[in-house]
């Protein structure tokens, strides 16, 4: 199997390349082919940390799927993937999108059973509580199986208890000389839905109500319970 795109420099752009076709030849079939029209997205470039296209057996079935990925242009969003998949009976290939935001994903058997793993950041923790550049995104898990992602942030707790650690050590780290809390949310916000992932929602806020001193604690609390129930980090 063989997976190749073309594309052409995007419009008042000598950095972006719109892809155009995407062709998976394989053996026995006749060629799938997808055209894309406009330049909505552009092929993410390698440099950024995203190969644009790429071939692998993510869940290690031996049937490789093809990842194509895609930068929407601006200052920070977003990168989003469509999977390629073949389907079986009737032989094809369907497809899946999955929208990182901003901040792209790596490949990585995080438990080294052959199957990849998505990591990325949860990125409906950018902007929440402060600025982009100080805020701070807990980790977020995908596994690929039969056309579908799932998400299995839950199953590395060893990589939840890194995060929350980094997170809690540098909010100390820099809360003393951070009076409104701008630069420091981010860092307490991300700790505690590490927290909750790992079962210590319970300790996790006490240890942030008994260190969080700014202005704003009351209001920051109140919207930080919110977003962890709407996003699954707790029950409401």
């Amino acid at each position: 199997m063989r997976a190749e795109v073309s594309c052409e420099p995007a419009r008042d752009s000598a950095v972006f390349c719109a892809p155009r076709r995407l062709t998976i030849a394989r053996e026995g079939l006749p060629p799938f082919q997808e055209p894309f029209t406009g330049d909505a997205d552009f092929l993410a470039r390698s440099e950024a940390g995203q190969k644009p296209l790429e071939v692998l057996d993510l869940d290690g079935d031996g049937e490789p799927e093809v990842l194509l990925n895609l930068y929407s242009g601006g200052a920070h969003c977003c990168f989003s993937t469509r999977i390629y998949f073949f389907a079986g009976e009737p032989a094809r290939y369907d497809s899946l999108l999955q929208k990182w935001g901003n901040p792209g994903y790596r490949l990585e058997d995080l438990d080294h059973d052959g199957k990849t793993e998505l990591v990325t950041g949860d990125d409906r923790f950018a902007y929440a509580f402060t600025s982009y550049a100080a805020s701070r995104l807990p980790p977020r898990i995908w596994r690929y199986s039969s056309g579908a992602l799932e998400e299995v942030t839950r199953s590395f707790p060893s990589l939840l208890e890194e995060d929350g650690t980094s997170c809690w050590k540098a909010f100390l780290q820099q809360s003393p000389g951070d009076p409104t809390g701008d630069q420091t949310r981010g860092l307490a916000a991300a700790y505690l839905a590490d927290e909750c992932l790992l079962g210590r929602s319970s300790e996790g806020w006490r240890l942030l109500i008994e260190s969080y001193k700014k202005p704003d604690r009351k209001k920051f609390f109140a919207a930080l319970t919110d977003l962890l129930a709407k996003t699954g980090y707790t029950s409401r």
